[in-house]
């Protein structure tokens, strides 16, 4: 008998999180096709959402999500991460909305790493994505490339020293 847990495994301990994400939810009044989880802010804030989105995005996708377990419809969770991409791809620096501080993401050594949480989840739901959607994601994705490309390297032992 393999330990090695399975996806089923995953999506069953996962899924009651879709509850409590409700929770931490709210919908962007400037914009309803756009929703968040947590703060909406830059930095952490993106993090977070973009982190949540790729969660949400797997449940709503994996054939075993069991929407009786989770207290949350799988329509419910599908929406959830479509807003919650929708909402990180308009507040980035190439997109025409902001972050509810006010401020644009994007274009730093830590967006990267947004984008690589939040990926797997966008591929999990890409059959829900719009042409609209796949355009915003490729633009995100260009725009995040190009600026690594001008991006300094710089790098210290310990954040202290402002190499971070």
């Amino acid at each position: 008998m393999s330990r090695t847990p399975a996806d089923s495994d995953f999506i069953r301990v996962l899924q009651p999180w879709a509850k409590l994400a409700e929770k931490y939810w709210w919908d962007d009044p400037a914009r309803p096709d756009l929703g968040c989880f947590g703060s909406g802010y830059n930095s952490w804030g993106v993090q977070t959402n973009q982190k949540a989105l790729g969660a949400l995005a797997v449940l709503a996708a994996h054939p075993d999500y069991d929407e009786a377990a989770s207290g949350v419809s799988r329509d419910r969770v599908l929406d959830m991460a479509m807003r919650a991409l929708r909402f990180s791809l308009a507040s980035h620096i190439s997109g025409d909305h902001r972050c509810s501080d006010g401020t644009q993401w994007g274009h730093t050594w830590i967006s990267a790493l947004g984008v690589e949480r939040m990926m797997h989840g966008v591929e999990a739901i890409r059959e829900h994505l719009t042409d609209a959607d796949q355009q915003a994601v490729r633009r995100m994705l260009v725009s995040e490339a190009d600026a690594l490309l001008d991006l300094p390297v710089t790098a210290t032992k310990w954040n202290v020293d402002g190499g971070n």
